[in-house]
């Protein structure tokens, strides 16, 4: 039958005897019992002996390609300044999917967590096991946290009755 990567399939005698030839249309007749580059659909089988008597039609069904499943949809939860990792969510959860980050290790769960930094590829595989092309996604670094300022307070006083504080140091990105 076909697979995944093939849409054509075969078909082949398993009841062979010496001499034997076979068709599929009545009238082109093979020795070889395998029917290879079959599309999908129903087809008649009849068998001649070696004395030219064709057999009554034998039904025999290839099935058409499994199908593919599409390239999932995901968004991306990138790291924060107090969580290193971040995460990748499938947005489609359909039944009988399962998806992969490495096309090898796969999971039903619709959410790859604790993830670094980095390109990812996310595929879907159905119960054919089949597999999608993958969608891209990736993970940002963590952003740097500010180093922590240096701050200074000046208290009131019996002639001035205002404080101040004062922050200093080298601060960008803010």
């Amino acid at each position: 039958h076909p697979n995944c990567g093939n849409a054509r399939g075969s078909i082949t005698v398993t009841a062979v005897n010496t001499g034997d030839e076979y068709t599929m249309d009545n009238s082109n007749f093979q020795s070889n019992p395998v029917f290879g580059n079959m599309a999908s659909g129903n087809y008649n089988l009849r068998t001649r002996n070696n004395r030219g008597c064709v057999s009554q039609p034998s039904g025999a069904t290839v099935n058409p390609q499994p199908p593919t499943p599409a390239a999932p949809g995901l968004t991306t939860v990138h790291p924060t300044c107090s969580n290193s990792k971040g995460s990748i969510i499938i947005l489609s959860s359909l039944t009988g999917i399962d998806y992969t980050l490495d096309n090898v290790n796969f999971q039903t769960a619709t959410t790859f967590g604790n993830l670094n930094s980095g390109s990812y590829n996310v595929r879907a595989r159905n119960g054919y096991g089949c597999v999608s092309n993958g969608t891209g996604a990736n993970i940002n670094p963590q952003p740097p946290v500010p180093a922590t300022p240096s701050v200074s307070a000046a208290h009131p006083t019996c002639s001035n009755s205002k404080g101040s504080i004062t922050v200093s140091g080298t601060v960008t990105g803010l």
